[in-house]
């Protein structure tokens, strides 16, 4: 009702009564499930309803688009309540004493603003984007010298922007910042040029230890490294490999 991944199948059980809260055990009900994007209301998507014939309905449904959605479920053309995250008494039982007037769980309710998050899913290559905008050009021009690049639109298989979005329930699965990208740029020569968005971390707990290392990017390997090299230098041999760009930070 609440909390769904994109693309994924979301269920949700609906339970008919009478006007006393008797269940009822028969079907044949007229249920309908809408949910609306609440950022767009023209964007809707509609459950699919499942008559057990017994006054019980599963309604089933999968949006592609992540974002928050308004829940509109009618039986009868009338609402329901929802009932988030049921627990004891249950939402479907009813001991009627002849005497007693029927009153809904307390964690049921009416509600014409129920809220449905749906989350995006993993990293998708072939739906990513690559865009420019009004300070970075490079997608389109660019300038012998002149540092410049573009923007990459990290997206899930549907397209969706992977903001980092989770729930309480659903965990999230990384974000653009933490997704990597590996770009080639080749000339009419055929030299190329390649950059990354990967961070590595390097690091040593020993810091009385000796000796010296490489590094190796983009096919271009270092020279023999000093183990405590400084990170001014480190700078200045990254640079050196092809690793260029305003974001290039030592520490």
């Amino acid at each position: 009702l609440v909390e769904a991944r994109a693309g994924d199948t979301g269920k949700i059980f609906l339970q008919a009564k009478d006007s006393y809260g008797n269940n009822r055990i028969s079907g044949g009900d007229y249920v309908k499930a809408l949910f609306t994007s609440v950022s767009n209301h023209d964007i809707q998507y509609r459950g699919n309803i499942m008559d057990t014939n017994d006054g019980r309905y599963i309604i089933s449904y999968s949006i592609p688009m992540a974002g928050n959605y308004i829940v509109s479920i009618t039986l009868g053309d009338e609402p329901v309540k929802y009932c988030v995250r049921p627990s004891d008494p249950r939402w479907d039982s009813r001991e009627y004493d002849g005497i007693s007037v029927y009153s809904s769980p307390s964690f049921c309710s009416l509600n014409d603003n129920l809220n449905l998050v749906v989350v995006h899913r993993e990293l998708h290559g072939f739906s990513s984007t690559l865009v420019d905008n009004d300070i970075y050009s490079g997608l389109s021009n660019a300038i012998v010298g002149v540092e410049t690049g573009f923007i990459v639109e990290s997206r899930d298989k549907f397209g969706n922007i992977r903001s980092g979005s989770s729930t309480s329930n659903i965990e999230g699965i990384g974000d653009g910042k933490s997704d990597t990208f590996l770009v080639t740029l080749e000339s009419p020569s055929g030299r190329k040029t390649l950059s990354s968005s990967a961070v590595q971390t390097i690091s040593c707990s020993d810091s009385s230890t000796s000796g010296s290392f490489r590094l190796s990017f983009g096919g271009v390997a270092s020279q023999d490294l000093p183990h405590d090299v400084s990170a001014s230098t480190m700078k200045v041999v990254l640079s050196t490999m092809n690793v260029m760009g305003k974001n290039l930070s030592v520490q």
